[in-house]
């Protein structure tokens, strides 16, 4: 049995034109949109998240720099700082786990009053960072 409006059905179908009859029955089935919206800005949201993944994990993946150069970046920040504040213009060498932070310290186009330090970062027979300072005496 299957009612549509006031009417109910039997044996009776003939009685009422199909669209009709399929527009009352997809009225009483209906999805309420707000859910299939949600639906689609859900499935946005994570496709996009699963993207910035990805994309991450490739950039890491594919890196050409050993870690021990990412270790010596905070090395050398340290190594400033003291240089700076103990005012030990000198060039040095410090060895880490698998790299040499190399220190060099040189007027800058001879002018007595700064200095230009360089850092470079060596891992085997290859150097993988440089890092270019200017540094008052005053």
């Amino acid at each position: 049995m299957l009612d549509v409006g006031r009417w109910t059905l039997d044996n009776g179908l003939e009685k009422f034109s199909a669209p009709r009859l399929m527009g009352k029955w997809i009225v009483a089935c209906r999805i309420r949109s707000f859910t299939i919206f949600e639906s689609v800005i859900s499935t946005t949201i994570i496709s996009v998240l699963i993207g910035i993944a990805a994309m991450i994990y490739t950039n890491v993946i594919g890196s050409e720099k050993p870690l021990g150069v990412y270790q010596a970046e905070g090395t050398i920040v340290s190594m400033l700082q003291d240089l700076k504040v103990n005012k030990s213009f000198f060039s040095k060498s410090v060895e880490q786990e698998n790299c040499v932070i190399r220190q060099e310290v040189n007027f800058y186009h001879g002018n007595k009053n700064i200095y230009e330090v360089i850092y470079k970062v060596d891992v085997g027979t290859k150097t993988w960072h440089t890092e270019k300072h200017l540094v008052r005496t005053e």
